[in-house]
């Protein structure tokens, strides 16, 4: 495979340094793209799958593309000092390191001197001449990574104009007119309700008075008898609310109180029972001659 070499093998004596990524290669699995130097060569690089901006999946989303400051910092997970990017949106703790595939990266950069299909090899060579670039020019001055996406990505995530909606036929309803006294009294009224009526008692008319088969006549509406007023019940009818209740309360403090005394009450159970049996059990005292 076909690399060029242009920085590899030459003393970091840069002053300044411009980092800048075009990602080119995308897969369902991961985005390989080139890593320049002040516009030259240096490296492959390897990231998470690229996805539509706003969209991440933790652990495998590259980072948006734009302009990062780089800052050597120490990592608490490689337990070494690490390129580190600032202010990324949606993600913390993007470095540049070493990795081969995709299952190395959480959305961090992957440098590597050959590129596969879904991986880079010659890591460690490439991250280590990368480094000692990067620490003599974060002594020196500021560091910038410029990202670049693949082109016409961003395009077909643009988002179109709003279209005006289409014009909305609105329709006036007539005003209604008052109506005059002639056309008020023609209007057509509500059934009224018969007030002569002869109805033959069903089988259910003994709770209206009415016995069974008799026909009753009248101008009004049966209406049923009230319901009997509470103090013609009987007695403990009328207590039954508050003998319950009185009921409960009692039973729920004897149940507790037998929880809280059951070993005591016991032995004071089994002490009478005793006394009781020893007691009924005694044989007759024999009288003496």
């Amino acid at each position: 495979m076909y690399f060029p070499q242009n920085y590899f093998g030459q003393p970091a004596t840069i002053r300044a340094v411009k980092l800048t990524l075009y990602r080119k290669w995308l897969t369902a699995e991961t985005t390989i793209g080139e890593l320049l130097v002040d516009n030259a060569f240096f490296c492959f690089t390897l990231e998470d799958k690229l996805r539509a901006p706003g969209v991440k999946i933790k652990h495998e989303t590259a980072i948006p593309a734009g302009v990062y400051s780089v800052a050597l910092t120490y990592s608490n997970r490689f337990q070494q000092i690490m390129p580190l990017l600032i202010n990324v949106p949606m993600f913390e703790g993007i470095r540049i390191h070493p990795g081969n595939m995709a299952a190395d990266t959480s959305g961090c950069i992957l440098v590597g001197r050959q590129h596969h299909e879904n991986r880079i090899s010659e890591s460690k060579a490439a991250y280590a001449q990368l480094f000692n670039l990067l620490r003599e020019a974060c002594a020196k001055g500021k560091v910038q990574i410029e990202i670049h996406n693949p082109p016409g990505w961003d395009a077909q995530f643009a988002s179109k104009p709003p279209q005006a909606a289409p014009p909305v036929a609105t329709v006036t309803a007539p005003r209604p007119q008052p109506e005059t006294k002639q056309e008020a009294l023609k209007a057509p009224q509500s059934a009224p309700i018969p007030t002569n009526w002869s109805v033959s008692a069903p089988a259910l008319a003994p709770s209206l008075g009415v016995s069974h088969g008799q026909t009753v006549t009248g101008n009004a509406a049966i209406t049923p008898p009230s319901p009997p007023s509470p103090s013609r019940w009987p007695l403990f009818v009328r207590l039954m609310p508050r003998a319950f209740p009185l009921f409960s309360t009692v039973l729920a403090g004897a149940v507790n109180f037998f929880q809280l005394y059951k070993w005591p009450l016991l032995c004071a159970a089994a002490l009478l029972l005793g006394f009781w049996l020893g007691w009924h059990t005694k044989p007759p005292e024999r009288k003496s001659l």
